[in-house]
């Protein structure tokens, strides 16, 4: 048996050459499992050798010339907005590539070297060289043709040069060390098997070829079908020897159908659009082969391609020969797959052949190509624009879409239809007419151009959309009219289970007739008023929808049905009758709504006379059409919380809460650091942590916590009486449970303390004033979209507060102390205007409460230094004033007023306290407290004393 040769297709010519023959036991002998991923072929392993350089000049060598002239057949690829911007990796199986061009720099990824490798195909064991950091030219690329090569595919066009595919990642596979480019074919089919296994490669461009006999055994058979079943692509160029078929490896498909999903031929076309010919400087014709009988697969490129840089980037050249034809459709291919990257292999091959510009030979118009031109000349930019043909040669074409918009804006004509699956949206933009059925299982199919024929169906997990035009409708899910009217030029049934979201100023208008049954969802674009509108025409209505829906602000009182017409009598729904909660938070929240519903229907009016809006009248218009389209409860509770600037209404309670927990506080930390018998003057520090849960009836649960710090002084007056000041700085944090409001605020301070003690009588008072700012954050909801709105409040706090009790002393030095106390507090917050369209403006409040307090301390003094104390008390608030919230919102201006809301008046509070001595001059103290006014109330101090 004799050794059969490759070449990397040029005008060189190479001629079959006679070596060693093989014992036909030998071949028998290297017969081997293939193992390609999980599949086991036996497949005997033909070695190939090859003759034949890369493209070149007439002469076998690229034609130098002295001026670049800029002439691509791809333009650069401008991503398209959405789309998939990852480079498309490219595996180029040959020569090897001189990395260092400058038009292509960074656009290697990889070199590789295969030599040798063709012997592991049976084990699949590949163990290629990376060259990649190689810095000798002859090692990255001894022939120079994958330079050529690369640069068609790559090439930034820099210097003036030809520009390819901006979307690629070239992995380089260097299948050749001869100079004129002789190489094995196993090395190719390990190089495509490496790649595709281990660096996820699924786009060859092979620019070589041979005359080998193959069938359904050879290696490449099995390789080639083991790729496309792996959803890759494969393109080949046709040869260069003017024969009237491709060379052996085009025609694998004629083995193996299934090879041909993957497999793409290109022969080379000169500037009269004919197949290229001409006589190299040895007076010897070279040209490009036909497609033949590959002719279904087959397409043209140029045959001459420049300039481009000399391989060792010194000059320019022109490179001839189909070598150059096949890169070409190569990179339409990288550009395809970038674009619609959820695509097959398949997909990809039919969009570049249907896109192709049909070339005729004279032969009878029975199919859309030809034994010459094959489907034509390559159309790289109308490629980037979806497929041009479903037909029945492909098969129906399903476009499994993922979570993104995709738009095929050609054309699309054929005997064969369109099946949409995955999540995402698919665009058609061009005027289709072909015949085949439009499934729509899954996601969206966004009719924006037409389907002039062929019906529409619409499975359940299936949407149309779109302003175009079908040619009729099988509704068993939904159709959307938010993107525009639809029109149906033939019948429209829906089923029980359809769906139609109507939305009002837009129609189904029904050419033919209607027959109607399941839901329709009457939803809304613009702001609709009171009246009457239509959703659907027809030519005849059979039927009636078996359910009407409207939004959560706009019901449906009647369905009218004329025989060729539907319309709705559409009424506003109030926020206050459309919320299911109707506590203090919800009808705060509605009354703010319902001022923006009546501006704007002051502003609808003024637009129906023909009156012009203003900026600010068009947005509160636009902005209250978004909320009537609320079609959710929980969605319609959220936005009137939002909407109720409640974190400002209730600021004051907090305060004052805030305030009344610091004064306690306060002063049972004065208390233990009192301790038992005469009070010691020195100087003090403390920290307080309070952390509280307000939950007031109908209004939203404040979750809070202070954190504050106090420095003080005191002295003695006299041996009754002692006196003292302190500074402090208190934070405070607080978020609302129902709308997730926030404030973050801080206050410094001053108080003022005295202490008279008459034996086993006190009197005890405390005065305290603070002023700080809160940092305030609120979410204002619409349908679907939120913003938060911020804003700064100026506040102040003070506190008044007087004690007197009793000792009466017990045995075990203890003594039980009951004691009454009276508290007056107060807090005021300044106006506030949060600045924006969608924000409000709130006034200042002021908040005002006195309370009582009757309970006793029992003391107990463990030993000189250290004293223990415990203490209880029942609290009532006997007053309590806090002024009105005055809302207006930014975008209707109209004001409202709205009550605040008031925490528990009554409650029980008790804790514990202890002071240590050390040093005879130093008193640690530390205590804690809780309440029943508040879940989670509680708070704990710590300090330290000096005193002499």
């Amino acid at each position: 048996m004799r050794l059969i040769f490759t070449q990397l297709f040029s005008n060189v010519y190479c001629p079959r050459k006679a070596h060693n023959k093989y014992p036909k036991k030998d071949i028998t002998e290297t017969m081997n499992i293939l193992k390609l991923k999980k599949i086991a072929l036996f497949i005997p392993l033909l070695l190939t050798a090859c003759g034949g350089g890369g493209g070149g000049s007439g002469s076998g060598s690229p034609q130098t010339i002295k001026s670049p002239l800029n002439t691509p057949a791809i333009k650069p690829d401008v991503p398209t907005p959405g789309a998939n911007n990852n480079k498309v990796k490219v595996g180029v199986l040959d020569s090897g590539v001189n990395k260092n061009l400058s038009n292509i720099t960074g656009k290697v990824a990889i070199i590789l070297h295969y030599i040798g490798q063709g012997k592991n195909l049976g084990s699949g064991a590949f163990t290629p060289e990376d060259i990649t950091a190689s810095l000798a030219l002859a090692d990255m690329d001894a022939s120079g043709h994958g330079s050529y090569v690369s640069q068609i595919l790559a090439s930034t066009g820099s210097g003036g040069t030809y520009v390819g595919s901006q979307n690629v990642q070239l992995y380089e596979a260097k299948t050749t060390d001869d100079p004129l480019g002789h190489s094995i074919i196993d090395d190719q089919l390990a190089a495509i098997m490496d790649l595709h296994e281990h660096h996820g490669v699924n786009l060859f461009n092979a620019s070589w070829g041979s005359y080998n006999k193959y069938d359904a055994s050879s290696p490449i058979t099995a390789v080639l079908k083991y790729l496309i079943n792996s959803d890759g692509l494969i393109v080949f160029s046709a040869g260069n020897d003017l024969l009237n078929n491709p060379s052996s490896e085009n025609l694998t498909p004629l083995i193996d159908k299934s090879i041909e999903n993957g497999l793409i031929t290109v022969v080379g076309l000169d500037s009269n659009k004919q197949l290229y010919s001409g006589y190299d400087e040895n007076g010897v014709i070279k040209g490009s082969n036909a497609c033949g009988r590959a002719a279904a697969w087959c397409l043209a490129g140029d045959y001459v391609v420049g300039p481009l840089l000399n391989d060792k980037n010194n000059g320019y050249v022109y490179f001839y020969g189909t070598s150059g034809a096949a890169p070409q459709v190569t990179a339409a291919a990288a550009n395809v797959w970038q674009k619609y990257p959820w695509m097959t292999a398949k997909q990809v091959k039919q969009t570049i052949l249907t896109t192709a510009n049909y070339l005729s030979d004279g032969s009878p118009l029975g199919t859309p190509y030809n034994a010459t031109y094959g489907w034509g000349e390559l159309n790289a930019l109308r490629a980037e624009n979806g497929p041009m043909l479903f037909s029945s040669l492909f098969g129906d074409f399903n476009a499994q879409v993922p979570d993104s918009h995709y738009v095929f804006s050609n054309d699309i004509s054929g005997d064969a239809g369109l099946i949409k699956n995955g999540n995402g949206i698919l665009e058609l933009a061009g005027n289709n007419s072909y015949s085949g059925k439009t499934t729509i299982n899954q996601g969206t199919l966004w009719v924006s151009g037409s389907i002039d024929r062929g019906s529409v169906n619409i499975s359940p997990e299936g949407l149309l959309t779109g302003s175009g035009s079908v040619s009729s409708i099988y509704n068993n899910g939904t159709i959307d009219l938010s993107n525009g009217s639809l029109k149906v030029k033939g019948d429209y049934s829906q089923s029980h289970s359809g769906i139609l979201n109507a939305y009002i100023d837009n129609q189904l208008d029904i050419s033919g007739n209607a027959a109607l049954d399941g839901t329709v969802n009457v939803v809304n674009q613009n702001y609709v008023v009171n009246g009457t509108y239509d959703i659907l025409h027809a030519q005849n209505i059979q039927g009636q929808f078996s359910q009407v829906n409207g939004s959560k602000f706009l019901k449906i009182n009647h369905v009218n049905y004329t025989p060729d017409r539907v319309n709705l009598d559409v009424a506003q729904v109030s926020a206050q009758n459309a919320v299911s909660n109707g506590d203090y938070l919800s009808t705060a929240g509605a009354k703010a709504v319902d001022t923006l519903f009546a501006a704007a229907n002051d502003i609808a009016l003024k637009q129906h006379n023909g009156e012009v809006l203003t900026l600010d009248e068009q947005q509160l218009l636009d902005y209250s059409a978004g909320l009537q389209s609320t079609r959710s409860g929980d969605a319609v509770q959220r936005i009137v919380d939002s909407h109720s600037a409640v974190i400002y209404s209730e600021l004051p309670s907090v305060l004052l809460a805030e305030q009344n927990r610091l004064t306690q506080t306060v002063v049972n930390r004065l208390s233990a650091m009192y301790g038992m018998g005469k009070v010691t003057p020195g100087v003090w520090t403390s920290y307080d942590y309070m952390k509280n849960q307000y939950q007031p009836d109908g209004w939203n649960q404040v979750s809070s916590t202070t954190n504050n710090t106090s420095v003080g002084l005191d002295g003695r007056v006299s041996n009754a009486l002692l006196v003292g000041g302190f500074v402090n700085k208190n934070n405070i944090t607080a978020k609302l449970d129902r709308n997730g409001g926030s404030l973050d605020g801080s206050q410094n301070g001053v108080g003022a303390y005295g202490q008279y003690n008459d034996g086993a009588f006190y009197l005890n008072g405390l005065a305290s004033y603070q002023r700080g700012d809160a940092d305030i954050k609120r979410p204002v909801i619409s349908n679907g979209t939120q913003s938060s709105q911020k804003s700064n409040a100026d506040m102040s706090s003070a506190s008044l507060y007087f004690e007197s009790g009793y000792a009466f002393h017990l045995p075990h030095e203890a003594d039980i102390t009951p004691y009454l106390g009276v508290e007056y507090d107060r807090s005021n917050t300044d106006s506030i205007d949060e600045g924006n369209l969608q924000g409000a403006s709130v006034s200042g409040m002021k908040g005002r409460q006195s309370s009582v307090a009757l309970g006793s301390r029992f003391n107990y003094m463990v030993s000189n230094e250290l004293h223990l104390s415990a203490w209880a008390q029942a609290s009532k608030i006997v007053a309590r004033d806090i002024s009105d919230m005055r809302l207006t919102t930014n975008m209707s201006g109209q004001e409202i007023s709205l009550n605040s809301p008031e925490f528990d008046r009554n409650s029980f509070d008790y804790g514990l306290d202890i002071d240590y001595v050390i040093l005879n001059s130093v008193q640690l103290f530390a205590g804690m407290q809780s309440s029943t006014a508040n879940d989670q109330a509680f708070s704990t101090s710590a300090g330290v004393k000096y005193f002499w």
